[in-house]
């Protein structure tokens, strides 16, 4: 275990039992593929789809009983800032585990189109439990994990209350506990009024932000934390020591019943992992690399159960 000053700290977490030979494993796998280059995003053959709900997906099939659902962040695209999805999904495949990546609809894919965000917490889990049920029924027999980034944390914790799924393994990126912690901060804060006020409020960040009164309501008191308790997988957690949302891992951990549970802190890395600079453009890796071997590394330990 690395203490919390070195660059990566993993939280101790009391009311989960940790499997430290499980750990070990994987984080030797971690290193010794951090070194590796950076992977290409979408290597395999990527399948485009429509869910029941409408919603655009990508899908790698590697053609195992092993899945990934993978759920993007508020105001995001299916592939991630920097591809950040796109090449996890890839690096999953290579290791023989398929996965689904969703558009929420209403979110990054209406700015793109000049258009407000419009999505709400129910509208992303009604996507995301589509690409759920497209799994389950392309193959019955999968074994799924589940992957939150952000506001994709939350969600992906509330499709764990919901009886028809059933997920073995989950791992969070930079996750909010409460959706209204992504609205929060001065420079959102006119256009939030302005939304509740006028129907529609505007905000600069590293693009013109335009929500209605009905995303911003559509965040409203969900209780995240109080119902996770129900979810028994494998649940670890990744952030950044400088992720500007409440560093609130251990309080996830806390609240679930994962069966093997931990946090990872990466030193100096931020809300984004820094795979992006402010001017948008692709910035160094290095913190991205190690997040995607992480999680590689967790799904293929967590999800190849025995039969």
């Amino acid at each position: 275990m690395m203490n919390k000053k070195g660059l990566l700290s993993m939280q101790d977490n009391p009311r989960n039992r940790l499997n430290l030979l499980f750990l070990a494993n994987v984080w030797l796998s971690a290193c010794l593929l951090g070194m590796a280059s950076l992977a290409t995003a979408d290597s395999m053959p990527v399948d485009q789809l429509r869910l029941e709900t409408g919603a655009q997906a990508k899908v790698i099939d590697t053609g195992g009983r092993t899945w990934v659902v993978m759920v993007h962040g508020w105001s995001g695209v299916l592939d991630e800032v920097g591809d950040l999805y796109a090449r996890q999904a890839s690096q999953l495949a290579d290791r023989g585990i398929s996965s689904i990546r969703m558009q929420i609809q209403g979110e990054g894919d209406a700015l793109r189109q000049g258009k407000p965000m419009d999505s709400t917490f129910a509208s992303r889990v009604a996507d995301s439990l589509a690409g759920y049920r497209w799994v389950r029924q392309h193959q019955p027999e999968a074994v799924i994990g589940l992957l939150g980034f952000s506001y994709g944390g939350p969600t992906v914790m509330r499709l764990t209350t919901l009886p028809e799924v059933n997920a073995v393994s989950m791992v969070l990126w930079s996750s909010a506990v409460n959706p209204l912690d992504i609205l929060r901060g001065d420079a959102r804060a006119s256009g939030i009024k302005a939304a509740l006020k006028n129907g529609v409020g505007t905000w600069n960040a590293w693009m013109p932000i335009e929500v209605t009164r009905r995303h911003v309501l559509g965040m409203l008191g969900e209780p995240i934390l109080s119902e996770f308790g129900g979810y028994t997988g494998a649940l670890l957690t990744l952030r950044g020591s400088e992720d500007y949302l409440p560093q609130a891992d251990r309080a996830i951990l806390e609240a679930s019943n994962a069966s093997i549970g931990t946090s990872i802190v990466i030193q100096g890395a931020d809300h984004i992992f820094n795979v992006v600079a402010p001017d948008q453009t692709l910035a160094g890796q290095q913190y991205a690399i190690r997040v995607l071997d992480a999680t590689t590394d967790w799904f293929a330990g967590t999800l190849n159960l025995p039969d």
